[in-house]
């Protein structure tokens, strides 16, 4: 019974001493100043993070793209009225090349049409020319019978001169009414020519003679007395 009321003591004694020793220690002790901690930490990621990251930036939708600004109308171009080829206004236009004939270029010399004539063409224009007064007639026609009476008439009173050609006594007839209607644009018979111009037929020398304009014709051109 003794011993362990002298183990009791034993023990609050030891536990007096050690809460005496913690408040002399409590009250004793200085204070110390310590530098306020930061309140930020940086943050510790691991490898599971770091992925996460990496996938995130990987298959982040792309940034909107900036709207295209409108192009500006370009300026027509002129064209060349001339050449009609397209031109700026930096580009010189071009001038016509002008060719000049060469020195020792010789003009040509001029066609003689005499020589594309048949000899029936040359002698009906030699007689038109010779005559002032010239019947182209056919001895059968009866048309070419009348002319030749009303000019014999002229003849005879007022000194008329005039020269007949009988295009069926020459040796090609057709030749002559081919020429006489290349010349006059007239194909019948007869065909009178006054001054180298074809007056017509006998129908109109007849007109002519009873409207009096035939007479007063040959007295202006003084081919009647």
């Amino acid at each position: 019974m003794s011993l362990s009321v002298t183990l009791y003591r034993h023990r609050l004694t030891l536990l007096a001493l050690f809460a005496l020793g913690a408040l002399f220690m409590l009250f004793t002790r200085t204070p110390t100043t310590t530098a306020p901690s930061s309140s930020f930490k940086a943050p510790k990621y691991d490898e599971n993070d770091i992925r996460w990251i990496q996938n995130r930036q990987r298959y982040a939708p792309p940034a909107p793209k900036q709207p295209k600004q409108p192009k500006q109308p370009e300026q027509p171009r002129q064209r060349n009225v001339l050449t009609q080829t397209p031109i700026s206004s930096t580009r010189p236009v071009p001038t016509p090349e002008v060719v000049l004939p060469k020195k020792n270029d010789k003009p040509e010399p001029p066609k003689d049409n005499n020589a594309e004539q048949s000899d029936v063409e040359k002698k009906i224009r030699q007689l038109i020319r010779r005559n002032r007064v010239m019947v182209f007639s056919k001895t059968f026609c009866p048309y070419s019978r009348n002319t030749k009476q009303l000019l014999s008439q002229y003849r005879n009173d007022r000194g008329l001169e005039y020269e007949v050609l009988e295009a069926d006594l020459e040796s090609d007839p057709i030749e002559v009414k081919a020429v006489l209607g290349k010349i006059s644009a007239r194909f019948t018979f007869p065909n009178i020519f006054i001054d180298g111009q074809s007056i017509g037929g006998n129908d109109e020398l007849r007109e002519l003679h009873t409207s009096g304009e035939l007479v007063a014709l040959f007295g202006d051109k003084h081919l009647i007395i």
